[in-house]
């Protein structure tokens, strides 16, 4: 895909799984990641049951050109 846009919010039984067998979740989070070709949006999560994105300061443009 050229853009893609990773929503970290999850269900609560995917988060629960996810606690049990972290790899399968971040399998599928490497998979989004390195679909895009040329951008990458990670949203910000909603719920407590997330994917929890390092903090940063300040918004960090990315050039993915190939």
């Amino acid at each position: 895909a050229d853009y893609v846009a990773v929503c970290p919010d999850m269900s609560k039984k995917t988060w629960l799984g996810w606690q049990r067998l972290p790899d399968e979740e971040k399998r599928v989070w490497y998979v989004a990641a390195t679909r895009a070709r040329e951008g990458l949006l990670l949203i910000h999560p909603e719920s407590e049951y997330c994917w929890a994105w390092p903090k940063r300061e300040k918004i960090q443009h990315i050039d993915m050109e190939v």
